[in-house]
C-alpha cells in the first residue's frame, strides 16, 4: 500500500494498493499525480524511500 501524505496536516491525500511484484518506482508518476490533483495546491516537496528511486527497465 502507497500514500501521499501531507505533512502539516499529517494526513493521508492518496493512498493506492498495489501487487507485490509492482516497482515503488512504476508508480510514482501516478501516485504523485492522484496526490497534487486531490491536494489542490502547489507541491512544493516530495519526500519517498529508496524503493522510489529506481525503475525497472
Amino acid at each position: 500500500m502507497l500514500f501521499a501524505v501531507d505533512t502539516e496536516s499529517e494526513l493521508p491525500i492518496v493512498a493506492d494498493v498495489t501487487l507485490s511484484h509492482v516497482n515503488d518506482g512504476d508508480i510514482e508518476p501516478t501516485l504523485m499525480s492522484k496526490a497534487a490533483e486531490a491536494s489542490n495546491t502547489n507541491i512544493k516537496f516530495v519526500m519517498m524511500d529508496a524503493g522510489y528511486e529506481s525503475v525497472k527497465e
